[in-house]
């Protein structure tokens, strides 16, 4: 299995576009709509691997600007069966970490590898922690989260929409 940081590159173009495609039919949490958020991929591909790159810019930090970068998990096939965000200089509720697990890998222990991978790669980097967010009703994100040895800290309230969260910390 593989954890690759997001280029440029049109290598992975087939593989990501396969991958938003998962989502067009999935409509289970209406908040997080990733078709929706992911189908310039059809459009242009390129500007849209450029505006990702982009996020990550080192001049953002500088600006206080959102530092995102965005990793893509591949497994044994080669398929794309999630993508992760790890976020600096965001709103708290959203956690440093973002993650989804395309449908149709589902319950199949790839969460726990993403995760684990991606913690792997920040500590490597210096990172010392990081929190993540959820929904409460999220069970399957919370035993991801606390096998990767994430620990409850508090739950906070989302300021749009009012809905609870649960905040955990991984400590590297």
């Amino acid at each position: 299995m593989n954890l690759i940081l997001v280029n440029t590159s049109l290598t992975h173009k087939e593989a990501f576009q396969n991958y938003v495609q998962t989502w067009a039919a999935e409509k289970m949490n209406p908040r997080e709509d990733y078709y929706k958020m992911y189908q310039r991929v059809f459009e242009d591909y390129e500007a849209f691997l450029a505006h990702l790159v982009n996020l990550r810019h080192p001049d953002r930090l500088k600006n206080a600007k959102p530092f995102i970068r965005f990793y893509w998990f591949f497994n044994e096939a080669q398929a794309i069966v999630g993508t992760l965000r790890y976020r600096i200089n965001i709103p708290e509720e959203y956690g440093n970490i973002g993650y989804e697990i395309s449908p149709q890998y589902r319950n199949q222990g790839y969460g726990r590898k993403m995760l684990g991978a991606l913690k792997e790669q920040l500590q490597e980097e210096g990172i010392e922690s990081f929190l993540l967010t959820l929904s409460p009703e999220n069970k399957a994100s919370q035993k991801i989260i606390e096998y990767n040895g994430g620990t409850f800290v508090k739950q906070l309230e989302e300021p749009s929409s009012g809905d609870l969260l649960n905040m955990y910390q991984i400590v590297l």
